[in-house]
């Protein structure tokens, strides 16, 4: 913590001030003690920078106040209800990494969310079209997406399902897609059929199985299933015939 008190400056009449220059002995006037003072000032201000950088894991913010006998109260952890901020005095702590900001947190491109999903459709062997229908669905390929049940990112993983697919950052979006991708290839393995694949993404696998091998009665999944179905028919119709020929 730093607290250093500056005392006042007085212009108000003749003083005894001198510059703080030994040879100097010649009187001063009122405006040359200004100056001097001033000077003082500055060379303080200069120390406060620099007590500032040295401490720079506590060293935020200065803020400065003035009393009722015109001292100058100056530091970095304002204990007093006049303490206003210094414009210009707010520091980065020098312990603190300086990074730019995150790319990934920014909103992707749909170009850059197609890029990802058909490398990711490569290496899962899912359709491209069906990664696309799901996360249409899901999110609407909104990476940083939150549902009120916990469900994160593009793809919409649970964190359950997020650290059974080694997805550290469910908010990443190649590692977002890829762990839905690879949780919709087990559940197409599984179940050997896309609608019950679909039902067991958006329900969970023991409902599934739970209803006998079916979709379950619940609404969101009855509206949910045929909604991506619908959106992977009319992707693939769109796509060249060679995308087509991929497996679901």
């Amino acid at each position: 913590m730093l607290r250093i008190a500056w005392p006042r400056i007085d212009v108000t009449g003749p003083t005894t001030m001198r510059e703080l220059s030994r040879e100097d002995t010649a009187p001063m006037t009122p405006s040359s003690c200004l100056r001097a003072q001033m000077h003082g000032l500055v060379r303080v201000f200069a120390t406060i920078l620099a007590v500032l950088g040295a401490q720079g894991a506590h060293a935020q913010q200065l803020y400065v106040f003035v009393d009722d006998q015109g001292v100058s109260h100056f530091s970095d952890a304002p204990s007093d209800a006049r303490h206003r901020a210094i414009p210009g005095t707010r520091f980065q702590p020098s312990g603190a990494p300086r990074t730019a900001p995150d790319m990934r947190r920014m909103r992707a491109t749909p170009e850059a969310i197609a890029r990802v999903i058909h490398d990711t459709a490569r290496e899962t062997g899912v359709h491209p079209a069906l990664l696309e229908a799901v996360a249409s669905v899901e999110s609407g390929f909104n990476e940083r997406a939150r549902s009120p049940k916990g469900a994160l990112g593009v793809m919409q993983l649970m964190p359950q399902t997020a650290s059974r697919f080694g997805v550290n950052d469910p908010f990443d979006l190649r590692q977002n897609i890829s762990g839905g991708a690879r949780y919709l290839r087990e559940l197409i393995d599984r179940f050997n059929a896309l609608p019950l694949a679909l039902a067991a993404y958006n329900a969970g696998e023991g409902a599934v199985s739970r209803y006998g091998n079916a979709i379950p009665p619940y609404p969101e999944t009855l509206a949910y299933v045929p909604k991506v179905l619908d959106r992977f028919q009319r992707r693939v119709n769109a796509q060249p015939r060679s995308s087509q020929e991929m497996r679901p």
